[in-house]
């Protein structure tokens, strides 16, 4: 999924999401390089998703004993 970071207070990057952390920091593959940086605002960012997936997932999954 594209996601787009805040880097800097100027600079914003485009590429594909990588993971999230714990901050709500989200790192981005763009090529070969990777940036860690604050998600753009928009409909619903990379953090929001990959939290709401892993609610889910963790909700269908039975505890173990």
């Amino acid at each position: 999924m594209m996601t787009t970071i805040k880097t800097g207070k100027y600079i914003s990057i485009q590429g594909e999401f990588v993971r999230a952390y714990p901050d709500g920091s989200v790192m981005v593959r763009v090529g070969p390089t990777y940036h860690v940086g604050r998600p753009v605002a928009g409909r619903r960012s990379a953090v929001s998703t990959a939290r709401d997936t892993l609610r889910a997932v963790l909700k269908r999954t039975p505890a173990s004993a």
